[in-house]
């Protein structure tokens, strides 16, 4: 073993810096052939919760999380005990295999965060007397009938209802679900969205049938022998629609139906959870969900277990500031629009709880980031109106239900603009659980969306930029125009929750079509099956990387032959200004972390002034003369190749591109470890370094399009 760094101050950004009287830190890192790995000892005079995954300081009424950047390390905190003078003391373990051997630093992130007083076993007691429903739902609003009357003049509201009541006339037929577990997996989305259209149908009509087949569902779960703690994203979800169900249809139930969905809430969901579990803290769309479910099981069932549910409610007052924080400073967030729409709900779902049972959110709606975060879909959606689906999210927008709370919360009625047209084509669908039409959270919004009026179209920036911890650019020459070019870049890292190593990819719309394509996630059934829970590793060893889709050769990047890419390296994005040819901003993307092979990796972005060509450079320095480099595009377009040039057509539309140097060739996925897919074409560019210094561009002209189409 070999000493590789000996560290006296270890690189903390964000709120809290290192050294001073309050907070010091020392460590080394130690390497062998086998394992790379180290250890690192913290010391503060602050009081110290330590977990596994974080450790965080309190003093006063600041609280700091201190976690390493993920794209440098991964490891886990062991706490110690106190020293001889009574300071906290608590230990960083770098896994093997996250030391790179030209690591002289390892960075950790202290975030400043608010530390909110939770309720006391008075404001619980309190709680266990008010009379339900206490969920979401506001006292003396009986919403339900306000939405029946609004049916008449309200066109989505009565699409809505309509499709609503298609949809649980269906599930009136339908047998409740078995326990299967699919893979690793229990919970499933027609759970969710048979509870919220059963209970509302039922309040909307007073027909007994829905409430009968509701109460039937509810039987069928609460029998199941658990609701998967192992995954306890499933019990959270599963607690939240019986919460939902407990609370607001509490008086309609008869006392031996109340038992049997407050036992299931006890035993299955709010004594399941682990008092340590990861989710507590782990920052993601887990720790929304299940914290959210927790908090809502504990608020509905709080006379019946005040000590249980003080210890839920605690968490989610503690804890729910952590996920939000990852929305600062724009709005994104890292996971993709897919995932915002999953994980915003269940903050939602959250701050509304808080405030039905407590009269405050504690502060969640004031983060900063989570005002801005309803204008995040539309900035993702280009003119083809996809998404760009980044991370695993996928390219179809579906029905965003945060859009309508925050239409209403922030009286941002055009923040639904598009939400509207893209909701009202969905209830115009025919609905089922089959026919590639989800319905989950598609009920909930009636009840904002009732006090949201017809919006005016959303006014949004030409340019933008998330500034988060995955940051993306976006930029177009114009709103007004859906043939305009429209163009997204992603930077980050690809040891964050659902990355890719995708680092410097881009999709491109013009015409109106989505030219260069992101194809989205792989199969987690597949992964899991074949790797466990390593398919969710993100060193540069992981299996995932075996993946196409999730591969840096299954993205719009540039691969260098013969090198192993570094996957959590860093890529920097941001815009920048140009002289008078450009419309004035350029997406540049430093990609230099993620390249070993160079010494310098650059990409940049350019769009022209009049918007009708669009350029994208990449410049390589310090690498080795004769190394070939590939440069990457997917597309459903038919390509046509005559030397330098490229003419793609789809759907009677034509771009052009035209490459500086270099060879064209078009590959045909998939690789051996990705799902088919026949209709997509990647093209590739060759170029080889002659010197230690190689750049190239690539320019898209859109040429017209066959207007009988």
């Amino acid at each position: 073993m070999t000493l590789l760094a000996s560290i006296s101050t270890i690189y903390l950004s964000g709120a809290l810096a290192s050294g001073g009287a309050d907070f010091t830190c020392s460590g080394s890192l130690a390497v062998n052939e086998d394992e790379k790995s180290g250890v690192i000892d913290f010391v503060t005079d602050w009081p110290a919760d330590v977990h596994w995954f974080g450790a965080y300081l309190r003093k006063g009424d600041d609280r700091y999380s201190i976690h390493p950047e993920p794209f440098v390390v991964g490891g886990c905190f062991v706490p110690g005990k106190p020293d001889q003078d009574g300071r906290s003391n608590f230990t960083f373990v770098v896994k093997p295999g996250f030391v790179d051997d030209s690591m002289s630093q390892i960075r950790f992130r202290a975030r400043h965060a608010k530390n909110p007083t939770p309720p006391d076993d008075a404001a619980v007691a309190a709680l266990g007397k008010k009379a339900h429903p206490r969920l979401i739902l506001k006292p003396n609003d009986d919403v339900f009938a306000r939405i029946k009357q609004a049916t008449a003049t309200n066109e989505l509201l009565s699409a809505a209802v309509r499709h609503m009541r298609e949809y649980a006339d269906l599930t009136l037929a339908a047998k409740p679900d078995p326990y299967k577990l699919d893979g690793r997996r229990l919970w499933s989305q027609p759970c969710t969205a048979r509870t919220f259209a059963l209970a509302q149908m039922w309040k909307m009509t007073g027909d007994r049938r829905y409430l009968d087949r509701l109460e039937a569902e509810l039987r069928a779960i609460a029998a199941y022998p658990d609701w998967n703690p192992p995954h306890f994203i499933d019990t959270a979800l599963f607690a939240f629609d019986f919460a939902i169900a407990y609370d607001w249809l509490y008086d309609d139930w008869s006392p031996e139906m109340r038992d049997v969905l407050a036992k299931a809430l006890v035993e299955k969901a709010l004594r399941a959870a682990e008092p340590d579990a990861f989710w507590i803290h782990n920052g993601n769309n887990w720790s929304q969900a299940c914290l959210c479910g927790m908090l809502a099981a504990a608020v509905a069932i709080a006379e019946r277990e005040p000590e249980l549910a003080r210890v839920h409610i605690d968490n989610a007052v503690s804890f729910l500031h952590e996920p939000v924080e990852a929305y600062a400073p724009c709005g994104a967030f890292p996971e993709g629009v897919g995932y915002w729409i999953f994980a915003t709900t269940y903050q939602i779902f959250a701050i509304e709880s808080l405030r039905s049972a407590f009269g405050t959110d504690f502060g969640l709606l004031d983060e900063p980031g989570f005002r801005a975060t309803a204008m995040f879909p539309d900035m993702m959606t280009g003119p083809s109106g996809l998404l760009f689906n980044h991370s695993d999210s996928g390219k179809v927008r579906s029905k965003s239900a945060p859009l309508w709370w925050f239409a209403r919360e922030l009286g941002r009625p055009d923040v639904t603009a598009v939400e509207r047209k893209i909701a009202l084509a969905s209830y115009a669908a025919v609905p089922g659980e089959t026919a590639g039409h989800r319905c989950d959270n598609c009920f909930l919004p009636l009840i904002w969306m009732v006090d949201v009026p017809k919006p005016e179209e959303n006014s949004l920036p030409l340019s933008w930029w998330s500034g988060s911890t995955v940051p993306v650019a976006v930029h177009t020459s114009t709103r007004d125009d859906l043939d305009a070019i429209w163009v997204a870049m992603k930077g980050g890292t690809a040891q964050a929750s659902h990355a890719h190593a995708d680092q410097g990819s881009f999709v491109l719309d013009a015409l109106g079509v989505r030219w260069a394509e992101d194809l989205g996630g792989e199969s987690y059934g597949i992964g899991e099956t074949e790797h466990g829970m390593k398919f969710w590793d993100s060193d540069n060893d992981s299996p995932r990387w075996k993946y196409f889709r999730l591969a840096p050769e299954g993205h719009n990047v540039v691969t260098i032959e013969g090198e192993k890419p570094n996957v959590g390296g860093f890529a920097t994005i941001s815009f920048r200004r140009t002289g008078p040819a450009r419309a004035g901003k350029e997406i540049a993307c430093d990609l230099s972390s993620i390249h070993p092979a160079a010494k310098s990796a650059k990409r940049i972005g350019s769009l022209a002034r009049d918007g009708k060509i669009y350029a994208i450079h990449d410049a390589f320095a310090g690498v080795k003369p004769g190394t070939t480099f590939v440069w990457r595009m997917n597309t459903y377009a038919k390509p046509t190749i005559d030397g330098k040039v490229v003419v793609l057509e789809r759907d009677g539309r034509k771009l052009r591109l035209e490459a500086s140097q270099g060879e064209w060739s078009t590959f045909v996925p998939p690789l051996p470890t990705t799902n088919p897919d026949p209709n997509v074409v990647q093209l590739q560019l060759r170029v080889v370094a002659e010197s230690g210094d190689v750049a190239w561009s690539v320019t898209f002209t859109p040429v017209g399009k066959d207007s009988s189409k």
